[in-house]
């Protein structure tokens, strides 16, 4: 129990009613920005956790705008031989190497 206790004050978890956090809805979003995490209960059963976000996920604009570094790849020079090869006799002589 003693555990319990010290994780809820260490991560300032409250516990509300839904007619509460219904009620001052817009100071628990503060709460939870802040950092809390509310735990709302009905009829003394928790039935959701409402709690800030692990991390902020980027919007697609910012990902497309991102000066992130380009990977050139060209294509494998034996592919035509292999595919070629593969085309007249069913199947390639060697396997493919997974280096």
């Amino acid at each position: 129990m003693q555990e319990w206790y010290d994780y809820m004050v260490r991560n300032q978890i409250i516990r509300i009613t839904a007619t509460e956090a219904a009620r001052e809805f817009s100071t628990l979003l503060d709460r939870v920005a802040a950092g809390t995490e509310a735990v709302i209960e009905r009829h003394n059963e928790a039935v959701a956790v409402i709690s800030p976000p692990v991390s902020v996920p980027r919007r697609i604009s910012e990902c497309l705008a991102a000066d992130l570094p380009r990977v050139s790849v060209g294509p494998d020079p034996q592919f035509a031989a292999d595919l070629e090869e593969i085309i007249t006799e069913g199947s390639p002589s060697e396997p493919p190497r997974w280096d």
